[in-house]
């Protein structure tokens, strides 16, 4: 009976450890996404007053001209209203994970 318990906690240890594993790399993964998000709109805004998103601070040049090239003529900025609601979207989403992630490392506590 007393290995069965050891087992079970080792098991239980191990899932703990796996969970803070993914909870970290989630966390990662939201502040990327965030930064994206936050970059998109920085971008649009800066095109929109300015015409391009040449000069813009932390782009390069050749970063500058991509941007630039995406807008058409049925866009008034380098990123759609779609682009950045899906942006939202995988954000929401990584949080739900997240939020989920912590429940399920609270229960194996």
């Amino acid at each position: 009976m007393t290995s069965t318990i050891n087992i079970d906690a080792d098991a239980t240890k191990e899932s703990a450890s796996i969970l803070k594993q993914k909870i970290s790399e989630t966390k990662t993964l939201i502040n990327r996404a965030m930064e994206a998000h936050t970059f998109m709109k920085t971008a649009n805004k800066y095109f929109r007053k300015h015409g391009t998103c040449r000069g813009m601070i932390g782009i390069t040049d050749e970063m500058a001209a991509n941007l630039n090239r995406k807008v058409d003529a049925k866009s008034s900025a380098p990123y759609t209203s779609g682009d950045l609601s899906e942006s939202n979207n995988d954000i929401n989403l990584l949080k739900t994970r997240l939020s989920e992630l912590q429940d399920s490392l609270q229960a194996t506590l």
